[in-house]
């Protein structure tokens, strides 16, 4: 079971509202099973990274509003009671870099708002 935040940083955004950076960070508990369905290891778990999507195509009416690509990089923290070193546990750090296509509908849960809106609500 694990959670995680994404914060979408809509201030730093750039390439005329394209590029949307965001940082993001979740915890939880992993119980990992080999292919016998046994426990292997468990522990508490800890993620954190950050990253961009970008968006080639941005439309504000139609179906499909939105493509473009996300790529993330994260750092994985798990502390382990399995696969013991002298006190008990051990610790597994591991990267991830990630790249995702994005596609996104007029369904879809509102974006955030592009730096014209921001400029346009500022100067109101």
């Amino acid at each position: 079971m694990e959670g995680a935040v994404v914060v979408h940083l809509v201030k730093a955004q750039f390439a005329g509202g394209k590029g949307l950076p965001f940082v993001l960070g979740g915890a939880g508990y992993r119980r990992q099973l080999d292919d016998r369905q046994i426990l292997t290891s468990s522990g508490p778990a800890f993620d954190a990274g950050g990253g961009v999507k970008y968006f080639f195509v941005r439309h504000s009416r139609g179906v499909l509003r939105d493509i473009g690509l996300r790529a993330d990089g994260r750092v994985y923290v798990q502390s382990l009671d399995a696969d013991a070193d002298i006190d008990g546990r051990s610790t597994r750090v591991s990267w991830v870099l990630t790249a995702s296509a994005l596609f996104r509908s007029s369904c879809s849960a509102r974006r955030a708002p592009s730096r014209s809106t921001l400029v346009k609500r500022q100067s109101a």
